[in-house]
């Protein structure tokens, strides 16, 4: 990742030197020759500082041209990268422009795995790219030099040599007559425009066929000199205890062909990630704790607020049925009555008193200033009157 980006600058061009990762064998400079001698250069190097100069990290064929032309100094950005960093740009800036020739990409990979310790895996993760290719390429070099130079030269596509990968596990060195069915399908590979990967697939089965016969016969010798009884698992369980063996000779071996470099980043990675649990349940756990106190919180307020309605509820009721009971009260409400509204139907017409002196029937609605219920006053006559809870 880049950390620091400082200003641009004017940098002696004897001060850069060009990268040591950078994958290109040959450089092109007639395309861009008259345009940095007409227009100078309109993009700027990219640069980082290293022992004491600058190293290129972008714009090698501009330094060369300028060097070529007699420049003093070239612009550049200067920015603050670690190795693995400066690795991966130089690889895809470069990629970018114009795809890498075949040989290019073979003597690359051969310098990242024996100058730099670099397995397979981390080599086609880093640069984004086919494990299976990687491994392609570098099988080329287990060739004599006529068949590479056919390689280089696209006459054998490298999908093809990736397709042979099965014939050379665990051949150093392959030649004509100890290899006779690699080169046999690699001399009809460049002889015949049509046979390609699909063609050297069915091709290989009878062979691969063969040399798995061979392996398990070679297997159950071995076996049978170290255990004279061998018993093939049957049971579920016995199944399962096989497999759970295996994934561990497996984890084995894979741990014996990684690099010290990698085993630290697999054990960082681990620790990363058991940190990352622990923390996760650590979040988990007070969530779960907050969510609790919360719910508590929540309940003793609603019992709260449950028993200060019910204590105000029994208080109204008992404010109530006191005042009921307070003839004086009751009487003083009535005489300070004045609104008073006939009855009427659902019409809209009046409705006259029963009775002897035949007066109309009122009503007021009175609301108690201590309890806060709203009664009905109703008038029968001038002499008699009924006090009711509105409901």
């Amino acid at each position: 990742m880049i950390r620091v980006i400082a200003k641009r600058m004017d940098i002696p061009v004897d001060l850069i030197k060009p990268s040591p990762y950078q994958p290109r064998l040959s450089f092109s400079l007639e395309d861009i020759r008259e345009s940095i001698m007409r227009d100078g250069i309109l993009v700027v190097l990219t640069v980082r500082r290293k022992a004491g100069v600058y190293e290129l990290v972008d714009g090698e064929r501009r330094w060369r041209m300028a060097k070529e032309l007699g420049y003093e100094t070239v612009p550049c950005d200067v920015i603050g990268i670690d190795d693995d960093t400066s690795r991966r740009m130089v690889w895809k800036v470069n990629a970018l422009r114009r795809n890498y020739e075949p040989k290019e990409k073979a003597l690359f990979f051969k310098r990242m795995k024996e100058e730099y310790g670099m397995s397979l895996k981390r080599i086609a993760d880093e640069f984004n790219i086919d494990h299976r290719d990687v491994k392609a390429y570098l099988n080329v070099f287990k060739m004599p030099e006529e068949y590479q130079q056919k390689v280089w030269n696209r006459v054998i596509p490298i999908r093809n040599i990736r397709e042979l990968d099965q014939l050379f596990n665990k051949v150093a060195r392959a030649t004509p007559k100890e290899n006779q069915e690699i080169f046999e399908l690699l001399d009809r590979s460049a002889r015949e425009r049509h046979f390609g990967a699909e063609q050297i697939r069915e091709a290989i089965k009878p062979y691969l066929t063969r040399l798995r016969k061979e392996q398990v016969e070679k297997a159950k010798r071995v076996l049978a000199e170290i255990v004279p009884e061998v018993k093939a698992p049957e049971a579920p369980e016995e199944l399962e205890r096989a497999a759970t063996a295996l994934r561990r000779e497996a984890s084995r071996k894979r741990e014996e062909i990684l690099t010290p470099e990698e085993k630290a980043r697999i054990k960082a990675k681990k620790e990363a990630g058991k940190r990352r649990m622990k923390e996760a349940r650590k979040r988990r756990e007070e969530a779960e704790r907050l969510e609790i106190e919360r719910k508590a919180k929540k309940r003793a307020e609603e019992l709260v607020e449950a028993e200060r309605r019910k204590i105000e509820e029994e208080a109204r009721v008992t404010a109530r049925e006191e005042l009921m009971k307070d003839q004086e009260f009751l009487k003083q409400v009535t005489e300070t009555t004045t609104q008073k509204t006939p009855l009427k139907d659902w019409r809209g017409k009046e409705i006259p008193a029963k009775g002897p002196d035949k007066e109309i029937v009122t009503e007021d609605v009175w609301e108690c200033p201590i309890c806060h219920v709203r009664h009905r006053l109703i008038h029968f006559d001038p002499r008699g009157h009924k006090l009711e809870e509105i409901r």
